[in-house]
């Protein structure tokens, strides 16, 4: 029936999108972003293909519900993190803003070249610097035990290679993370006078929160961001999301509260909390959370509709 047809559908669907999260193993590259969401895709499969069981572990009414709920909470937060990453990325440096561009730092190869993703955010930074011939760039990035050079001096190489004089190539070859890539940059900018105004050079779902660092830092961030390639780019965006999330949940414990609280600007209770505090409209952040709330019940209620009117479909 009916019915039967759309559950195999989805399940072939659910299938085919954890073959595509699992794609980056063929290259031996495995990482968070592309496990979790392959186990719920999974999962999902499996409760389509035997909904019965599931029915049966999940008996109580009350127990259904909850786990509905947590379902579409748990889904407006990942669809609002990935909105808000996707917003980050697209904001570009308007035209005639000055800009600092900060590249950040990726893999290099024990052969001293710059990995894939690498090359992506050279290519960025070299397309910013060829239009704006004025603009100075800092390469970012230190070196760990298995890279021959400093991934920000990869990075100067490579440019230099690629035509962009020397000159205009700032070297910050000490930072290990992402934090450390914006605070640093952010004291070289500021002991040579450049503009606090940065464009920044790395892949897309990295935006936001090199976005965050960065005002964190007294800097005006935009995106100068490149596209992952195609096989890495649903696992890192999936890994972002919940580093993000995870970053932004336990802010409290990872700095004082204030300060934890501006950090955590991906979630979105965080966001809300510091919008009210900031300007006084407690209210406006209130109503915004009874809609979430409201279409998180919403998303409860059309899942349970579904499931009744394919309950009625086998019972005729």
């Amino acid at each position: 029936d009916m019915g039967r047809t759309v559950r195999r559908v989805l399940t072939a669907l659910s299938l085919a999108a954890a073959a595509f999260f699992l794609l980056p193993l063929w290259a031996g590259i495995v990482h968070f972003g592309m496990l979790w969401p392959s186990f719920l895709l999974l999962l999902a499969a499996a409760w389509l293909t035997w909904p019965g069981s599931f029915r049966r572990l999940l008996r109580p009414r009350w127990l259904r519900r909850l786990v509905s709920c947590v379902i579409a909470v748990c889904m407006t937060a990942i669809l609002v993190t990935v909105g808000r990453m996707a917003l980050a990325a697209a904001d570009r440096p308007a035209q005639g803003q000055e800009c600092t561009v900060v590249v950040l730092g990726c893999q290099v190869f024990p052969d001293g070249h710059p990995s894939l993703m690498l090359r992506g955010r050279i290519q960025a930074a070299y397309r910013y610097l060829t239009d704006h011939p004025e603009a100075v760039c800092i390469a970012s990035g230190g070196q760990n035990g298995s890279e021959p050079v400093s991934e920000a001096q990869c990075i100067r190489d490579t440019l230099v290679s690629m035509g962009i004089a020397p000159e205009r190539i700032l070297l910050e070859d000490r930072s290990r993370s992402t934090e450390e890539n914006l605070a640093f940059s952010a004291r070289l900018i500021a002991e040579r006078g450049l503009p606090t105004a940065v464009a920044v050079a790395s892949d897309n779902f990295h935006q936001l929160r090199a976005a965050i660092w960065a005002q964190r830092s007294g800097l005006t961030p935009y995106s100068d961001g490149c596209a992952s390639p195609w096989f890495l780019t649903a696992g890192y965006w999936a890994r972002e999301t919940a580093a993000l999330l995870y970053t932004a949940g336990f802010a409290h414990n990872l700095y004082n509260f204030k300060d934890g609280l501006e950090n955590a600007g991906a979630t979105l209770s965080v966001a809300l909390y510091v919008y009210a505090k900031e300007q006084g409209e407690f209210d406006v952040a209130f109503a915004i959370a009874a809609i979430l709330m409201v279409l998180a019940l919403v998303i409860d209620l059309s899942a349970t509709l579904v499931g009744k009117y394919f309950q009625r479909r086998r019972n005729i």
